[in-house]
């Protein structure tokens, strides 16, 4: 029977059996043997939802066995979406405008713009400093205690940041 389907081809998905095939190609099969294996197929019948059947709601007063934990019900919202930050709605030009700003000393002499380059960079730097500070201070926050994971958590944090040695470079250079 499903071979006979797969010969029918598109005339058991629902097409007139008697159409002429779009392809070009001449039909194997007459429209009367394509109807008598639609009528042999079962009709489809979809199945009844499954009904999950409710829990009873533990009774926080009464203790099943002297193991048994209950903890209190607790909800969990979505954390509503963060609005951007002004500097990042800030056009390029706003953003070096900024920089130059928080940075006054940049703008003297500062001809052709080439100031502008250490001003975006000194920026970012500020940025990123403020970004790891208030990262490591949400991590402080959460491990109140002196527990080996929040000292471990800690020094992560601290090796995670740990920026390269620069001070080669304000002590004369690499040999003295």
């Amino acid at each position: 029977m499903v071979t006979a389907m797969v010969w029918a081809g598109p005339g058991v998905s629902g097409q007139d059996a008697g159409a002429a095939p779009t392809t070009g190609r001449a039909r194997i099969l007459s429209p009367e043997i394509v109807k008598a294996v639609i009528q042999e197929l079962p009709r489809y019948a979809p199945p009844a939802p499954a009904k999950a059947a409710p829990e009873p709601p533990a009774d926080e007063g009464k203790d099943s066995s002297p193991g048994v934990l209950h903890l209190p019900k607790l909800t969990v919202k979505e954390r509503s979406p963060t609005l951007p930050s002004n500097f990042e709605l800030l056009t390029p030009r706003g953003r070096l405008e900024l920089a130059l700003k928080t940075h006054p000393g940049l703008r003297i002499g500062n001809f052709f713009g080439m100031n502008n380059g250490i001003a975006l960079a000194m920026q970012a730097e500020e940025r990123k400093l403020e970004q790891k500070a208030a990262l490591t201070d949400t991590v402080r926050r959460t491990t109140r205690d002196n527990s080996p994971e929040g000292k471990k958590l800690m020094r992560l944090i601290n090796d995670a940041f740990r920026g390269p040695n620069n001070d080669w470079a304000t002590s004369g250079g690499p040999m003295k």
